[in-house]
């Protein structure tokens, strides 16, 4: 009897303790313990920690839906300002679909806090960086990378006509939905300021070289954002940034100011199209619409890399002989073109051809008016180079024979094209 009266009173005294202890501990560090966060929100996992604080998924009890509880700690000496100036900021901004929408904002003791659209893809850095299945159709396929583009594109437009510019656009704040649709994070560095006169605001990789250091009064903000969209879809088509920090310290830097041109050897596989509209209009003359216009209008045509170029021509050529010639051609699908192959065709009698490769070797006997699978070979430098590029170092090496010699075949207009060593 004795010993059930204090244990009552242990459990009693415990629970006067805890109270106590939850009476005097943040709301959020709560939260984080297991309360939930203004009565509602129930943590579920972590998204991202930071010096500044955290990133946290929460589920909100009353609808059932997740959202990102971002949490900044007041203890760092000028977050508060920079909390409040994004709360400001994404109140300016208002519903646009390509922002991630704040929902409510509130401090407790220890935090201020951002209540955001929870985006469930993740950002374009990790999707590019882990080669996910969205991050690799980013790279591999015209349409989705367009698609980005003109949605990057919109809602930079958007800010602007609200007389906002972000100043911090980059893969990490590109947030990713399912579907591939986007949504741009982080407003906290924006400024209502065209004409900006804080320098050295924003992520060195991407910042643009006016706005890392004070040559003049003041910099375009809308520039620099130009110039922060251009490295940010680089990295997307390229897995890397062109620069540590763009300015002369910088051994590609220097290079690019000598010449522009560096970059096509930089990034091999950088095509015409790319390269006009993301290097010359956005990074060299800040010219965003125009840059956009260009990619829309040549990209579906060219696509943005020598590799879809390479394999947008080659579908071209298929579809056009498919309409031309035997029903039977007609029946090779697109999906039957695959990355690095393609399709070439004869219409002379039956023909072997067997690949040269060091511990690779593959042949292929067709008959007449068949499809023949080439597969073409780097050449030393580790490049894909386009076969419609008469300018491409010799890529593929091989050999042929017919029943009949090979006289006319579609092999000599083949060599003119791409720069072929074959033997006979």
């Amino acid at each position: 009897m004795t010993s059930t009266v204090l244990s009552d009173k242990v459990d009693s005294q415990l629970k006067l303790l805890s109270q106590d202890l939850q009476a005097t501990m943040d709301e959020y560090l709560a939260y984080e313990k297991g309360s939930y966060l203004k009565n509602k929100y129930k943590f579920v996992s972590n998204l991202q920690n930071g010096s500044f604080g955290q990133v946290t998924c929460a589920l909100n009890m009353v609808d059932n839906t997740k959202v990102a509880v971002k949490a900044l700690k007041k203890t760092i000496p000028g977050i508060s300002f920079m909390a409040r100036h994004e709360i400001s900021i994404m109140r300016k901004l208002g519903y646009h679909p390509n922002v991630c929408q704040l929902l409510e904002s509130f401090e407790t003791k220890k935090y201020i806090v951002l209540v955001l659209e929870y985006v469930p893809g993740g950002d374009l850095y990790d999707a590019i960086h882990t080669q996910s299945p969205l991050g690799v159709e980013y790279q591999t396929n015209p349409q989705m990378f367009l698609s980005l583009v003109n949605q990057l594109a919109d809602v930079m437009r958007y800010a602007y006509s609200r007389g906002v510019y972000h100043r911090d656009i980059k893969p990490e704040n590109v947030l990713l939905m399912r579907d591939g649709s986007i949504k741009l994070c982080d407003w906290g560095l924006a400024t209502y300021a065209g004409k900006c006169r804080d320098f050295n605001v924003g992520t060195e990789k991407y910042m643009a070289p006016e706005a890392l250091r004070q040559k003049s009064e003041w910099y375009d903000a809308k520039g620099a954002d130009s110039w922060s969209l251009a490295i940010t879809l680089l990295f997307t088509l390229f897995g890397k940034c062109p620069f540590r920090k763009a300015d002369t310290n910088d051994v590609n830097f220097v290079n690019f100011l000598k010449s522009k041109e560096f970059l096509y050897d930089y990034y091999p596989s950088i095509n015409q199209v790319s390269f006009k509209a993301i290097v010359e209009c956005f990074m060299v003359e800040r010219d965003l619409d125009g840059g956009v216009e260009l990619l829309n209008r040549e990209g579906p045509i060219k696509g943005f890399t020598l590799d879809q170029e390479y394999k947008l021509e080659l579908t071209r050529r298929q579809q056009e002989f498919a309409v031309q010639s035997d029903p039977a051609v007609a029946s090779v699908r697109d999906d039957d073109v695959l990355g690095g192959e393609f399709f070439m065709f004869d219409s002379e009698p039956e023909y072997r051809v067997e690949m040269l490769e060091d511990q690779k070797q593959a042949s292929y006997v067709a008959a007449p008016l068949r499809a023949v699978n080439i597969r073409p070979i780097p050449d030393s430098v580790g490049t894909a180079y386009s076969i419609f590029d008469t300018q491409a170092p010799p890529s593929l090496t091989f050999s042929y024979e017919t029943n009949d010699g090979l006289v006319g075949s579609w092999c000599d207009e083949f060599d003119e094209m791409c720069g072929m060593k074959h033997t006979r």
